[in-house]
């Protein structure tokens, strides 16, 4: 699923007429080609909650009809509409055999929106001294987007002669080859039978005319990757290669691309299939997304908000940069359906909206509605920074605007 569809795929979600019921299903289409187990698996996680109409699960299981070649399908369905998203990606860590979650009410996007910050998109760059490739993965899966090969020097393409047989030019003209003779005293010889032409010398020469070439070649490339980066919103890059040449390639692209490095893997020297490459990234992938979540939340401790209190209120105000939440956020608040304003306390959200009804829902159900009409960005942590998270800083942080 490319990134423009799971956007449009969110932006329907948002848009479905309330009550809507959330599905996370981890299917396994290896071995449940027809999807029944995974219906049956929904099914009677539907018959044990107990409180969802019978229309909406009948909407749902009837999405479980079509093949499932994906690891999960996500499934949001109101009276009207359902909306079928699959992913390659394991979405809820779910240790029960069932292996589905069920929502219903808003439609629950912070288990979608948590693996979607786990896997980023980023740009695979495949290098060695000749060829570049350039890769879009995103959410598990690989596309080659562009590819390049370097044209070579006139080194390479000189095969010298055995120095055995050279002269140096000057001999060449002095003494022709029809005018010696060892018979005639002025040519007999005297010294070598040849002349060394420091091959080792001009083998070095040509390896520095053949790196600087390849150099010039990475830094023409880096404008495409540039361009690609920008069409593409891409904001990370690994790259894959011989040692050599992927710190060459570093090296000698502009600060603008350096920067957005975020790894230098080693590879096989002959070009790696695309199923190999992603296979080698992947974990890295997942590694660095949890890096950049331990660095969001030093970026909290230092200077940012923590606390759900003092994180909506700033939100509510227009003054968050991005909003930090753990994936399992349990917190009810009050909730003003006309103004759309949220309070920890009935009277507080009364205050904020003395005309809106207000109910109590939960946090997690509304605040990805809040952030995006706030135009707030929300990230949800889980793995290695979430005890961190609920911990230190109460569930809830933030980055402040300015």
């Amino acid at each position: 699923m490319q990134p423009n569809e799971v956007s449009a795929a969110l932006e329907r979600v948002r848009r479905l007429e309330r009550p809507v019921l959330s599905v996370y299903a981890d299917v396994d289409p290896v071995h449940d080609r027809s999807n029944q187990a995974a219906r049956i698996r929904c099914k009677n996680t539907f018959k044990a909650s107990g409180d969802v109409p019978e229309a909406l699960v009948e909407g749902v299981l009837h999405a479980f009809d079509e093949p499932v070649r994906s690891r999960f399908r996500v499934v949001f369905a109101n009276a009207e509409e359902v909306e079928v998203i699959d992913l390659p990606v394991r979405v809820i860590d779910d240790s029960g055999s069932d292996k589905v979650l069920q929502h219903f009410g808003e439609p629950y996007l912070l288990p979608l929106l948590a693996a979607l910050a786990d896997h980023p998109r980023c740009l695979v760059i495949a290098v060695d001294r000749d060829h570049l490739r350039v890769f879009d993965t995103f959410l598990g899966e690989i596309e080659l987007v562009a590819e390049k090969a370097r044209e070579t020097v006139a080194e390479e393409e000189d095969t010298p002669d055995n120095v055995k047989t050279r002269f140096s030019a000057g001999i060449s003209r002095v003494n022709p080859t029809h005018a010696r003779s060892s018979d005639t005293a002025s040519n007999r010889q005297n010294g070598p039978s040849y002349v060394a032409n420091r091959s080792g010398g001009a083998v070095q020469l040509a390896a520095e005319h053949i790196e600087h070439a390849q150099r010039a070649f990475y830094r023409e490339s880096a404008k495409d990757i540039d361009a690609i980066m920008q069409e593409r919103r891409v904001e990370h890059a690994i790259v894959v290669g011989p040692e050599r040449s992927a710190h060459a390639f570093a090296a000698s692209v502009p600060e603008s691309l350096a920067q957005r490095i975020e790894a230098l893997m080693p590879a096989p020297a002959d070009a790696p299939k695309e199923s190999s490459l992603l296979a080698l990234v992947d974990s890295t992938l997942l590694d660095l997304a949890q890096t950049r979540k331990r660095d969001l939340l030093h970026q909290v401790a230092e200077s940012g908000l923590h606390g759900v209190g003092p994180c909506l209120q700033a939100l509510q105000e227009g003054r968050l940069k991005t909003l930090v939440v753990s994936e399992h956020l349990k917190q009810s608040v009050f909730y003003s359906t006309d103004g759309e304003h949220v309070a920890l306390r009935a009277t507080a959200a009364r205050d904020l909206d003395p005309r809106g009804e207000i109910e109590e829902v939960e946090l997690a159900d509304v605040l990805p509605r809040l952030t995006s009409r706030w135009g707030t960005r929300l990230e949800c942590v889980r793995g290695d920074a979430a005890p961190r998270l609920e911990g230190e800083f109460g569930g809830m942080a933030g980055v402040r605007r300015y």
